[in-house]
This record gives structure tokens, sequence and C-alpha cells, in this order.
């Protein structure tokens, strides 16, 4: 795939850690995620282009207390007593706030890839420093993404509810994933993204422009340029998949590194 090259070999590699596969099929336990959601709804709104914006700086003190104990509250969880569904909502979640409270400690910050917490000296960004303690072991954003989501899921769908701080990730929904609802919050962010000049765009000559996300993780939505392309058309509104139909190959990649702030 011409296009993601580059970038793909770049990308983590999806790659289960061991000891996370265990859960309980048809367990009526739920986890309450509430917390979250009254944080995001007093904090995440979107601005006149459609993209979700943190107000970072709005965070009260008693909101960031919350926000840890929320997030502690997920680590202290009997995740093998879940089903896969709730899991997922838990994993989906936790990532998120966690992205939140990593920006909360360093902001203000440019760009989440500023926050340069990572180990090794040629890492950036806040990715592999170990960010929460999930049944006792320290886990970073690349491990719960990389490590659990993308290799024990194996959807593509979930690189449009993973929010990573910057403008050119997908929206931050201002409201927790609900795993009773996870399938159609799926399909509504993956239609949002697709169909928003983040996601897909086209240069002056006609030529399709594509987020990054798809070229990073190129595998995840088929491993080629046609597979991409079809998936787009999938989400795509029918303006926009009338103007995919006759385009064999993607142009180019990009994204914005911006912190998502207000």
């Amino acid at each position: 795939m011409g296009f993601s090259t580059a970038d793909s070999l770049f990308a983590p590699k999806a790659k289960a850690l061991p000891g996370w596969d265990a859960f309980t099929q048809g367990s009526p336990r739920r986890v309450d995620h509430s917390p979250w959601s009254a944080l995001l709804a007093k904090h995440v709104r979107l601005d006149s282009a459609g993209i979700a914006r943190v107000n970072y700086g709005g965070f009260s003190g008693a909101d960031k207390v919350d926000l840890t104990r929320y997030i502690d509250s997920l680590g202290k969880t009997d995740l093998q007593a879940l089903d896969k569904p709730e899991q997922f909502a838990l994993w989906i979640n936790l990532y998120n706030a966690a992205v939140v409270n990593t920006v909360l400690a360093a902001y203000p910050v440019a760009s989440v890839q500023d926050i340069d917490t990572s180990p090794g000296l040629f890492s950036s960004g806040p990715w592999k420093a170990k960010a929460v303690t999930v049944s006792g072991k320290a886990l970073s954003l690349d491990d719960i993404e990389h490590g659990i989501i993308r290799p024990h899921w194996q959807d593509a769908r979930v690189h449009y509810v993973l929010n990573c701080g910057a403008v050119g990730c997908p929206n931050l929904r201002a409201k927790a994933y609900d795993a009773r609802r996870i399938n159609v919050q799926l399909e509504a962010q993956a239609r949002i993204y697709v169909n928003h000049p983040r996601g897909v765009t086209f240069d002056p000559s006609g030529g399709l422009v594509v987020s990054k996300i798809y070229a990073w993780f190129c595998d995840d939505f088929g491993g080629t340029d046609g597979a991409v392309i079809r998936h787009l058309q999938r989400y795509a509104a029918p303006e926009l998949a009338n103007r995919l139909m006759p385009i064999t190959g993607i142009a180019d990649a990009r994204y914005d590194w911006a912190l998502n702030t207000v």
C-alpha cells in the first residue's frame, strides 16, 4: 500500500499482552461509567467545524479528583467477571479517561506529543509511559490500545472511539461508551469521522487524502488502498460515496497533532 508504507512501518503493531483474555460469557455485571459521563458532559464541546474540544483549563480540583477516582475504580474492577462487551466499553473509556488525565497533568501544552514521558531515547509523547494500574498491573496507553483492545477485539472501528488528545483524532464523545449500545456507538463514530475532512478530503487535483490513521493502521482496515476505500464507502454519506466510487488509490495521508483544547 504505497501511501502508507513509511507511516505503517513505525506504527505500533497489534500484539496481545498475556493475561487479558478471560471473560464471563453472559455476565449481568455492569460497570458504572456515570462519573466519566458527567465530566465529559461538563468539559467537551463541539466547535463550529464539528471538532470535539476539551476545556482542559476548566477542570477544577474536584473534577481532577473525580477523574482519578474513576480511573482507579476501573483499575480495581474484576475484569474476568465481566462479559466481553462490558470489557470492551471499559477499556475504551479507560483509555480516553487516561489520555485526558495525562494531558491535565502537563497542561498547558500545544500538543499531546509534547508530553514526552515515554521511556527510551527515541520515544516521544506519553504513549509508552505507565499511565494506569489495572488488576495490579501497570499499563501504558500503548499497552491498552495495541496490546489489549486491538488484538482481542480485532475491530477497525476501535480507531474511531479511542481519542488521543489531538485535533486529527476522531472526536472524544461527550458521553461514556455503554456496552449495551457499543455497536451502535462504534457505527456512529465511524460515520462522523469518515464524513469529516479530518478523515477524508481531496487535494486540488481531486486526489484522495485520508487521515494518517488509515496509514498507521492500514492492516486493520484491510491492508490495501482498495480495502481502505471500500471501508470509507461503507460509512460515507451519499455525496462522498459517489465521489469515492471511481477512485482506486490514495494520494496522501495527513494528521493534525495540535491539542484538542478549546
